[in-house]
């Protein structure tokens, strides 16, 4: 089971990349959190329905007190009305600064969990369990997290790192074809960026719909991650050389802005905007 460590001195943090990880998310927090610490864990409909139940038996099964708390799927989530509405749900459940904010979902979903974390008693601990490709091999890593305004996609945020990140490989078998085509979108923007041997393996690789064989997610899962932890380590909060993880994005989120956010697929606007 590969793992790949951010190095941000006392900030950094494990990322554990693997099949069957989400049975074993109790275990992770041990290492890094006592037990009895409080965890609220936010999803939405889907993620917590598939699985929220068998992270709950992680978790209370390493002694760590859950509760879960749902936000409504994709970018509807991204909005302070929800930020409102899960510190709450925080509060109400007895969270005080040692608690720790679980985010099991796609990328609106950590976005959303990471920026309460980042905001709840002026910061508390977060970690990210990403549910979609494209969260597993780039928005849950990094430590950028925004919610949205009328005028502008992530146009509030922190740079917040996460104690911990559980990508469970097995959990990408519940996604829409839609949605794995859209994470696909970000790993070919890490290849373009300068990894010709990851560009080579999704030539060799993916099928004409977008698909990648099982055998070789976890490898290009790991490559995307250990590329965006090598740009994050030389410019954490954006001062330069980490604009380069921008490709793409700026026509994106200009054409997720005009369309809603509820037309394009995040992966597929920035797929347009490489174009």
């Amino acid at each position: 089971m590969p793992v790949l460590r951010v190095d941000l001195d006392k900030r950094g943090y494990p990322i554990h990349i693997g099949p069957g990880l989400l049975d074993r998310l109790g275990p992770f927090l041990e290492e890094t959190f006592p037990a009895g610490t409080r965890v609220l864990v936010v999803g939405d409909e889907t993620t917590l329905g598939l699985f929220g139940e068998r992270a709950g038996q992680s978790l209370e099964g390493s002694g760590f007190p859950a509760s879960f708390f749902p936000v409504p799927r994709g970018e509807e989530a991204k909005d302070m009305g929800q930020v409102a509405r899960v510190a709450q749900g925080a509060a109400e459940f007895g969270l005080d600064r040692d608690g720790l904010l679980v985010a099991l979902g796609g990328g609106a979903v950590g976005d959303l969990t990471g920026f309460c974390a980042a905001s709840y008693m002026r910061g508390v601990s977060l970690v990210q369990v990403p549910t979609t490709l494209l969260a597993q091999v780039d928005s849950s890593v990094g430590g950028k997290v925004a919610v949205n305004l009328p005028g502008g996609k992530n146009l509030l945020g922190f740079f917040h790192q996460p104690r911990l990140v559980v990508m469970d490989t097995e959990v990408l078998e519940h996604l829409p074809g839609r949605e794995f085509r859209s994470g696909v979108m970000e790993i070919i923007k890490y290849a373009v960026l300068g990894d010709p041997r990851l560009f080579a393996l999704l030539e060799e690789k993916m099928g004409p719909g977008g698909g990648l064989p099982r055998e070789v997610r976890e490898e290009i899962i790991l490559a995307s991650c250990r590329m965006k932890a090598a740009v994050v380590l030389r410019d954490e909060e954006e001062a330069g050389p980490r604009m380069v993880l921008n490709l793409g994005h700026t026509l994106g989120h200009a054409l997720e802005r005009e369309t809603g956010y509820g037309y394009y697929r995040h992966g597929e606007a920035v797929g347009a905007g490489m174009v």
